[in-house]
């Protein structure tokens, strides 16, 4: 017994040595510690044999041999047990051999259940090896020989959280908290638990219990990093693991444990980003939707001014007027054209809204037919019946409908503004469509459909004249304005880039004789076949842009020319614009070129053009037929210099002979060539040109009704008709002569020439007569024609909101709308100012709200009271009044708004205040 005691101590001692790394032979003190302790055990036997021997009650003989060899047994099973243990950590000392260890370990347990140590090794190398499953096994064997011995049972707990069986491990680690409710490394294996059973709330909580605890505060932080990616918490989690990377080592387990998560986190985050960015484009796709359907499905309101609407191009207006009409009608193929009347010529837009919502095209059409049917069938000659009407449009117009195909048209939807009837909206169906559902939808949305007929004709008529407003419309180029604007302009951007710029004038010396002496029609010919030859010079000229200035003298902007390709180009001109032929004359024509290099002539932008044009006057005083560059200017010319207006030598005013007036050839088009930007002659553009007809001089002019482009000039005595060439009207020149200042319609610098001697005005006709307006009113005190309460009637109802608003404490105001050139709108005679009137008045009403008060001062003026209402407001009637009346021909408008505070002015002040801010044409404020 003492020898088998003796070889287990020699055992653990050489254990002991090898794990501690060191010799018995080079610890001497280690070696006597071992010896006391063998001393000790050995007499602790000894004592217990004696006490055993001596407490033994007597036996038998049968028995107390059974026992003697029980115990020989136990002594040898227990002797075979440590031999075996020994083999175990010998095994994995020399060469690692685990799976050897663990038979021996295995065997050693089975010979020596009872022997702790056993089990405790053999529970410790399935932990090595992560079997916790039989670590958990050999550790509940410990637990059940030292049920006391808590330290066993942790380690016990710890297996079984890794062996998944939680149930077993929450209820060790709860005995443990009951037994110490601070107890950190307890809390934080209950989060673990929690973690694992995918309570992550109460896993959090228990986090942060264990993070105050301290001793396990980063354990507990990378724990928490693994319940956020779990919960996909991605950016708290990448904000712990950030944390954890500044106050951690590399290879601190904790690290090393959220680590693990990292992947998963930068997915995460990249994943959400993805979400949200499509959640977002989803969020405004759907917003875009419903806005755009809720445009298309809401009521138009009337009021709203025809400027609003989006009519910067052919299309948008197109669009407009199709969905809006789709939307109601719902009719399946739906067919759109707006049909406008102007001057010769019917604009037809026609779009097909399924193929082409965008076709846009011109054609001429007999003004008169359209009229006549309507007239005849009234504004709504298609109103919806079940009898298709298209057969009678088509027999009436059959070059407007020749590529109807398959389609019937059943609505007819006429477009009236202002009084004035502006063209046609026609709407088709397919044939194979549902008859009764189309009549139903277009019945009810019949009124809405007028509404939106206006304000497509309105905005279509805005576009007509914004489109030509920088068109000169009988040669379809870029007229004066535009050519004035583009030369300052582009050579501020040649002085930026620190280029050179030309500028040209360029004509045909015979080109005013021409015109003067030759028919509207020629004349327009003859302007556009300059132009044309004009584009065939600059055909492969980069960077151009050519203008009709006046009267056939063309200008031309060239960026980037130098000197010699400036000398270059004029001479090309020269030569291009001498090939045109001269009517009636075998003399071949000369041209004169004025040219002028920017910055080397003119470092100024502002001074170039009257550079220009000074040397244009100096090269026609010449002679002509020649290439002149303009004189650099100094400093001394520059401070004298002023602008400079073209002059003509002394000419004689020939009378045209009474020639029919007709239009340009649609065909003529002056295209947009390689290198050169000009801008297209449209049928629409060269029926303008008939339509500006020059305004009535003051002395000896009679201009013709709508659409005339002759005026008759009474001279001496005999009556000639002559074009609407510019009118000539005397004025005084600077030396005391007489001259004449040529009056062109829309440009800006007026040209003046030498007084023709032989130039005699006859005598005005007489004005016209002046009348009185006799207004008439209905039992209300209501005008009948304007709808605007009469003077009477609209002062005591004035006086009667005053008081009222007096009493509220409200703020009011007055909109005082007068015709400023009223003498002119009378000249025109009554019925003519009468509709003038009437149509200004129905412009205010259509813009007023329900508490708003219209009525009459005097005859002619108008005005709006509005209770509870500040500047802003009557200043946006006043804006949406002046905007939309100015599509109205002649009319001018001077508006005053005068704003009241409470207990300020009485009624006939206020009105006198409003009027008498209403001098001049504008809008007008106190």
């Amino acid at each position: 017994m003492i020898a088998l005691e003796r070889q287990y101590f020699c055992f653990i001692k050489e254990r002991f040595a090898m794990r501690s790394g060191v010799t018995i032979s080079s610890r001497f003190g280690l070696s006597i510690f071992f010896k006391c302790l063998a001393v000790l055990l050995l007499g602790w036997s000894i004592i217990f044999s004696v006490s055993d021997s001596l407490n033994a009650k007597p036996v038998s003989g049968a028995q107390a041999k059974a026992a003697k060899a029980k115990a020989a047994q136990e002594a040898k099973n227990f002797k075979r047990a440590k031999l075996l243990t020994r083999k175990a950590a010998e095994a994995i000392a020399a060469s690692a051999a685990y799976d050897q260890a663990i038979t021996y370990l295995e065997e050693a347990t089975r010979l020596a259940p009872e022997w702790p140590e056993g089990w405790k090794f053999l529970a410790k190398v399935y932990v090595q090896l992560k079997n916790y499953s039989n670590a958990s096994r050999a550790y509940k064997s410990l637990v059940e020989l030292n049920p006391n011995d808590f330290g066993i049972k942790r380690e016990y707990a710890k297996c079984l959280v890794e062996d998944s069986k939680y149930d077993e491990a929450q209820a060790l680690w709860q005995e443990m908290l009951d037994r110490n409710g601070n107890d950190a490394e307890a809390v934080y294996y209950m989060a673990v638990i929690a973690y694992n059973q995918e309570y992550y709330s109460e896993a959090s909580k228990l986090v942060d219990d264990a993070c105050m605890l301290k001793p396990n505060y980063y354990k507990a932080m990378a724990l928490q990093v693994k319940i956020d990616t779990r919960t996909r918490k991605y950016y708290d989690a990448s904000k712990l693991l950030e944390q954890l990377k500044k106050e951690l080592p590399e290879n601190h387990p904790a690290l090393v444990e959220a680590m693990t998560q990292e992947e998963l986190i930068e997915k995460g985050l990249h994943t959400q980003k993805i979400w949200y960015g499509v959640a977002i484009g989803a969020f405004v796709a759907i917003i875009a939707a419903a806005l755009y359907m809720r445009r298309l499905t809401t009521k138009i309101n009337i009021k709203r001014p025809p400027a609003e609407m989006d009519s910067m191009s052919e299309d948008s207006i197109c669009e407009y007027v199709l969905a809006h009409m789709r939307c109601i009608t719902q009719l399946p193929r739906a067919l759109c054209w707006v049909l406008s009347m102007d001057g010769r010529h019917i604009e037809l837009m026609r779009s097909e809204l399924i193929n082409d919502p965008s076709i846009f095209a011109l054609r001429s059409f007999n003004r008169s037919s359209m009229s006549d049917f309507v007239e005849s069938f009234g504004k709504s000659p298609f109103l919806y019946k079940s009898v298709s009407k298209d057969a009678l449009f088509r027999e009436t117009f059959p070059d407007l409908v020749e590529d109807l195909g398959d389609i019937e048209m059943n609505v007819g939807v006429p477009i009236v503004w202002q009084g004035e009837f502006r063209g046609l909206i026609l709407l088709g169906r397919s044939r194979n469509s549902d008859k009764d559902e189309a009549k139903r939808n277009f019945e009810k949305g019949m009124e809405r459909m007028q509404e939106i007929s206006e304000q497509g004709a309105a905005a279509l008529d805005r576009l007509r004249q914004r489109k030509i407003k920088d068109i000169d419309t009988r040669t379809g180029l870029w007229n004066r304005d535009y050519f004035e604007r583009k030369i300052v302009d582009m050579s501020r951007g040649c002085f930026m880039i620190e280029q050179p710029l030309c500028a040209f004038m360029v004509t045909v010396d015979q080109a005013s004789r021409v015109l003067d002496t030759n028919s509207e029609e020629f004349g327009v010919d003859f302007l556009y076949k300059m132009g044309a030859l004009l584009q065939s010079a600059l055909s492969k000229e980069p960077n151009v842009i050519l203008c009709h200035l006046d009267n056939g003298v063309f200008g031309v902007i060239a960026q980037e020319r130098n000197a010699d390709e400036g000398i270059r180009m004029a001479k090309t001109l020269q030569t291009f614009i001498s090939q045109i032929e001269l009517p009636d004359t075998k003399e071949p024509a000369t041209a004169l070129v004025a040219w002028t290099l920017f910055p080397e002539d003119s470092d100024d932008p502002k001074m170039l053009r009257a550079v220009l044009s000074r040397a244009f006057r100096d090269a026609r005083v010449a002679g002509g037929n020649r290439v002149v560059r303009s004189e650099k200017v100094t400093e001394a010319t520059k401070a004298a210099s002023a602008p400079v207006v073209e002059q003509a030598p002394e000419e004689k005013l020939v009378i045209r002979r009474n020639t029919p007036v007709g239009a340009a050839p649609v065909g003529a088009v002056a295209g947009t060539l390689p290198g050169i930007t000009v801008p297209k002659i449209t049928a629409a553009t060269q029926q303008a040109a008939t339509s500006t007809a020059a305004k009535a001089p003051t002395v000896g002019i009679q201009q013709r009704r709508a659409g005339a482009s002759a005026v008759s000039i009474n001279l001496e005595g005999a009556n000639i008709n002559a074009a609407s060439r510019p009118l000539r009207t005397p004025a005084v020149a600077p030396d005391g002569g007489k001259v004449e200042r040529l009056a062109a319609p829309g440009h800006s610098t007026p040209r003046t020439l030498a007084a023709p001697s032989r130039l005699s005005i006859g005598r005005a006709n007489a004005p016209a007569a002046p009348f009185k307006l006799e207004i008439k009113l209905d039992e209300d005190g209501v005008d009948i024609d304007t709808q605007f309460c009469g003077e009477e009637a609209f002062m005591s109802v004035l006086d009667d909101e005053l008081g009222m608003a007096n009493e509220s404490g409200e703020d009011c105001t007055v909109v005082y709308v007068r015709f400023d050139n009223l003498a002119e709108l009378r000249a025109k005679g009554k019925e003519a100012y009468l509709q003038i009137r009437k149509d200004v008045a129905a412009l205010v009403n259509a813009f007023l709200s329900d508490n708003d008060i219209p009525g009459l001062v005097g005859e002619d003026d108008l005005a709006v009271f509005m209770i509870g209402s500040g500047m802003t407001a009557a200043k946006n009637l006043a804006d949406r009044v002046k905007l939309t009346a100015a599509n109205i021909e002649g009319v001018k408008l001077s508006i005053g708004i005068a704003l009241r505070k409470p207990n300020t002015m009485d009624s006939k002040q206020l009105i006198a205040a409003a009027s008498k801010l209403a001098v001049g044409v504008g809008i007008h404020t106190n």
